[in-house]
């Protein structure tokens, strides 16, 4: 019966209550003890505020950092965009110039040759009907090149 009076003799107190223990008697395990919540040593913090403290300040570092992050990703995209403009851009300035090119050849061929019909050969190349480039537009320049 020793053992008997020394298990009741040996109530929770602030020392020896750990933080398991108050977490199961919160959930609702072991309710005949009152609950000590001891206001030192949380965690290897001195006290729950300044555990609270310290997770305030961790939440405002990692939102700030979110934040940063955020607006690195909407530079990168914005980067991304205007290099596939770019690149578009060229693209197409290059498949004009070669068009231009091609009349222009033409053109000094059909000076040589005088009489003889223009062929099939001689016509636009198809990317360039298909985004409504003409012959009349790409002679009176009237295109935009970016």
């Amino acid at each position: 019966s020793e053992r008997d009076m020394g298990r009741q003799q040996k109530k929770p107190t602030e020392e020896n209550i750990s933080l398991r223990d108050v977490q199961v008697r919160i959930n609702g395990s072991s309710s005949r003890q009152p609950i000590l919540l001891a206001p030192e040593k949380v965690c290897g913090f001195g006290n729950i505020d300044e555990a609270l403290n310290w997770l305030r300040k961790e939440l405002m570092e990692m939102r700030l950092q979110d934040q940063q992050l955020a607006r690195q990703l909407m530079r990168l995209r914005s980067d991304i965009n205007k290099l596939k403009i770019e690149q578009t851009c060229h693209l197409h300035r290059r498949m004009l110039n070669d068009a231009t090119y091609e009349l222009e050849e033409r053109d000094e061929l059909s000076d040589l040759l005088c009489d003889c019909p223009l062929t099939s050969s001689f016509s636009l190349s198809t990317p360039l009907k298909l985004i409504g480039v003409t012959k009349m537009n790409i002679n009176s320049r009237r295109f935009s090149l970016c």
